[in-house]
């Protein structure tokens, strides 16, 4: 048989397998999810039946003492008058939530400022299984609505279940950060920004303002609504957000308590640049992996210039893509590279985009396909060993601020980490190179129809 003969039998072959799985509801979609949660179970597998906890450290922190204490520490920090005295880094919209949690449960119950880690005894504890619980259903919410109907039901089962219980999701388990809360919302933004009726695109805008009162960065979206197609609301959007953001505010001491909050939050930045080197994805802490690895550690603390000359770089080219997903992915890798506390669960930020991602038709595109690889790699949980060279260096340096209680950094660096952090360079370097060549690519056709 003739070779030309035997390629056209295969592609044949290959579009019948095609039309067959998709006439079942099988797409990317599909295989993709279905992979995740297969990954996802095997994670579990290998945690469980290795035993002893050998695993941990490829996903949670060391630290037991720390359990929760993203959301124990703001829930009893948020009852003093003037909560940025006892350095919270929440700004005002947040820490009123955190005290009407709170208020709600008798007096007696009440715990006092201080005393962050006998806090199951009190109503700390209560508040804060009721916000993990919404938040978690919030992030369900907005996930089913980024699906909407552009997957079949096994699909949008496979992609919930799946996401519910990636990388982000179960290492915000331990923090109780209230982040999960705040991608939960700016899903619900993202599914909703550039609807055709104009009240569910007003109440995207508020919904991304409550994210924004809670953790501030999720403002950096409103972004997304200057290239949809209603580009003339993003100035309302951005208003919106803004008195999201500033009137709680004068709840308390207005412009004073505006000043502490962010003089807690560069403070707060800088305290953690020495707790080891695990979990986190900041630029800085890309800097010093890599610094170690070449047997050149730089210790101190990245400089504002350049992680803002970076953040104006990574936005800038976030305005020439042409696909949402990609927008959306390089202003999350903004905020996520520019402050040095973003730890695993601000991964949680990149569920928007791997859905997107999965929405789009056109899956010969080579982007596309490296896009739904490395976001993949981003978000499922994995075991992998230590990097020792790493984490000995720390345990054996003079450098580490806080210790586990085996004198250890409590952020163990693994494997899982770094590739994490390659692939997320990966993507943005695949984004800016597909842009360049698409922009070649215009600017050839534009010469030829010159000289035709």
């Amino acid at each position: 048989m003739a070779i030309s003969q035997i390629k056209c039998q295969n592609r044949f072959d290959l579009n019948w397998m095609r039309s067959l799985l998709k006439r079942h509801g099988v797409n990317t979609g599909t295989v993709v999810a279905a992979a995740l949660v297969l990954f996802e179970l095997l994670f579990w597998a290998v945690m469980i039946f290795t035993r002893g906890g050998y695993w941990w450290g490829a996903v949670f922190t060391y630290n037991g003492h720390h359990f929760g204490n993203d959301m124990y520490l703001p829930l009893a920090a948020a009852q003093a008058y003037n909560p940025w005295e006892t350095g919270l880094n929440y700004p005002a919209g947040a820490i009123i939530l955190f005290k009407s949690l709170t208020l709600m449960t008798p007096t007696s119950m009440r715990e006092p400022v201080g005393s962050p880690f006998y806090q199951t005894y009190y109503s700390s504890a209560a508040a804060m299984v009721l916000l993990y619980t919404i938040s978690l259903l919030v992030l369900i919410a907005g996930i089913l609505m980024l699906i909407g109907d552009k997957q079949s039901k096994p699909t949008r089962i496979l992609l919930v279940v799946g996401l519910v219980f990636s990388s982000p999701v179960i290492f915000n388990y331990i923090s109780q950060n209230c982040v999960l809360l705040v991608a939960g919302l700016t899903s619900i933004f993202a599914a909703s920004y550039d609807s055709e009726t104009k009240w569910k695109r007003y109440l995207a805008y508020a919904v991304l303002g409550l994210a924004a009162t809670i953790k501030l960065y999720p403002a950096a979206f409103a972004w997304m609504v200057l290239f949809g197609k209603h580009k003339k609301e993003f100035i309302p959007c951005c208003l919106i957000s803004a008195a999201f953001v500033i009137l709680p505010f004068f709840y308390y001491d207005g412009v004073q308590s505006i000043v502490a909050f962010l003089s807690n939050l560069t403070s707060e930045s800088a305290s953690k640049v020495n707790w080891g080197v695990g979990y986190n994805y900041s630029l800085q802490n890309m800097i010093k992996i890599l610094s170690i690895l070449i047997n050149s550690y730089y210790s101190a603390a990245l400089p504002i210039l350049p992680k803002l000359l970076v953040t104006i770089i990574v936005v800038s080219v976030s305005s020439l893509v042409k696909e949402d997903w990609q927008r959306w992915f390089l202003i999350a890798t903004a905020f996520i590279w520019f402050f040095d506390y973003s730890y695993q669960y601000m991964l949680l930020f990149y569920i928007p985009s791997f859905i997107m991602v999965l929405h789009e038709r056109k899956e010969h595109k080579s982007i596309h396909i490296v896009a739904i690889v490395l976001l993949f790699i981003i978000l499922v949980p994995c075991v992998t060993p230590e990097i020792a060279k790493i984490n000995d260096f720390f345990n054996n340096s003079s450098y580490l601020v806080i210790r586990g209680e085996d004198g250890g950094t409590i952020y163990p660096i693994s494997f899982d980490c770094l590739i994490k952090n390659l692939a997320i360079i990966g993507l943005v370097a695949g984004i800016f190179l597909a842009r360049i060549i698409e922009a070649f690519r215009s600017l050839g056709k534009h010469t030829e129809r010159g000289i035709s």
